[in-house]
């Protein structure tokens, strides 16, 4: 949003040939469309999407050792499966 708004002001000052003034729609226009490019690499990178976390391996490993686990009056415990890249965005 900061670097939009900053755009935007530059695009006032072109427009009043080095005048700041007043930011208009279409500055903020101009300014949002060529901060598009940027937007669009980043959303590609999704850095650390999928990573897993020390948590996830703990609750895999909890997970495993119930499911293997025995309760005489309960039998066998279900366990909802874990999937924690799934979860993740």
């Amino acid at each position: 949003m900061v670097e939009a708004a900053q755009r935007a002001q530059r695009y006032t000052m072109s427009r009043n040939e080095g005048v700041p003034g007043v930011i208009e729609t279409e500055d903020l226009c101009h300014a949002a469309d060529s901060l598009r490019p940027q937007l669009e690499l980043m959303d590609g990178a999704k850095e650390g999407s999928n990573v897993i976390t020390m948590d996830d391996i703990v609750r895999k490993e909890l997970d495993g050792a119930l499911r293997r686990s025995i309760v005489p009056e309960l039998g066998h415990l279900v366990v909802d499966e874990y999937n924690p890249l799934g979860t993740k965005k």
